[in-house]
């Protein structure tokens, strides 16, 4: 269940709950770690309280009023965040825990393709947002969304899902691996020889690329040799993450260091096949049931019917002060989606 949350489920808390799903307590020390977690990424928060300022400008444009959604919003919630946002995540912990119980209950639980397309969805669906979330955040997301695509009773839309998948397709592999060679050539002083370095490394690379493609052992020699699923990719330095992401299997490239020069070749990619599993990932997060890139989980979504179900047979408690629980979830059409249609992501 931590998993779930993000957090640590204690049995021993004086916290109230929050609510609770069939006698499993979130309690709102739980509930503000959480939200503590997703406002830590400044992108998210920017997304999400444009997306709201956006449709309350459409609203008063039609005579209507709807209430403010930011994140920070009034103060009133756990934590001093606002309190209708505060109710939205609440609304997602809710639904998360009901279908992992659920899961648990019948010994089901997600694939281990299903987990790696939904954390490429993730981030193909969130590009600025996604590494800014604590690893804990992403973890529990990605179990979430694999096991929402478990409970789906209605077969995802396959045209949008694979043009999904095909828009990013970049961002969907499970594991690469590389070759890093240090190259620094020595100056004046005991300094570095910048540009005596680039030119070193840019032939070193150029042997790599050759040797990959049936030429001559290169003459630096194999270097460091070691693979990376894209949550160890997504910790290294944004330049290395990025050199490592726009490189072809064989291809070498230049990371500039304080030291001179790293040399990274991406000798295999493990790419994630399209198949019903990952488009059925893929219509959790990016198709209308998403996590990071929506607030609620169930928008009237035939895809959702499953969660719908579950959410109707558990026994939800939530305390008043966050609205009433109903079980077709307390969500009014005013719900903003983080990325509203058409703007893509920050």
């Amino acid at each position: 269940m931590a998993g779930v949350l993000g957090g640590s489920l204690s049995a021993c808390t004086t916290s109230p709950p929050a609510a609770s799903v069939n006698g499993q307590t979130i309690t709102q020390t739980e509930l503000a770690q959480n939200l503590r977690m997703w406002a830590s990424s400044p992108a998210y928060v920017a997304a999400f309280d444009h997306a709201s300022k956006v449709q309350e400008e459409e609203y008063a444009a039609q005579g209507e009023t709807v209430p403010a959604f930011s994140v920070t919003g009034s103060g009133s919630g756990p934590g001093n965040f606002g309190l209708p946002w505060s109710t939205g995540r609440l609304t997602l912990l809710v639904s998360w825990l009901a279908v992992h119980q659920y899961l648990q209950r019948r010994g089901e639980a997600p694939s281990y393709l299903e987990r790696e397309a939904a954390w490429s969805s993730e981030e193909a669906a969130a590009p600025q947002v996604w590494p800014q979330l604590p690893q804990k955040l992403r973890s529990s997301v990605v179990e979430a969304d694999a096991e929402l695509a478990v409970v789906q009773s209605k077969a995802p839309n396959l045209k949008s899902a694979e043009e999904f998948y095909k828009a990013n397709q970049s961002s969907f592999w499970a594991l690469v691996c590389v070759t890093s060679i240090d190259v620094s050539a020595p100056g004046a002083g005991g300094t570095v020889d910048m540009a005596a370095s680039q030119k070193q490394a840019q032939a070193v690379a150029n042997e790599l690329t050759a040797a990959a493609n049936g030429g001559p052992a290169p003459t630096a020699g194999t270097g460091a040799r070691y693979c990376l699923t894209p949550e160890q990719l997504i910790q290294q330095p944004a330049v290395f993450r990025q050199e490592v992401n726009a490189l072809a299997p064989g291809k070498a490239g230049l990371v500039a260091q304080s030291w001179g020069y790293e040399v990274v070749q991406v000798r295999t990619r493990t790419l994630i096949p399209f198949n019903p599993q990952v488009a059925s990932v893929i219509g959790v997060v990016s198709l209308g049931a998403g996590t990071v890139a929506y607030t609620w989980p169930v928008q009237g979504d035939a895809s959702n019917t499953g969660l719908i179900r579950i959410l109707k047979a558990a026994d939800v408690k939530v305390d008043p002060s966050f609205g009433s629980w109903t079980t077709a979830l307390p969500a009014p059409p005013y719900i903003p989606q983080v990325w509203p249609a058409g703007e893509g992501s920050p």
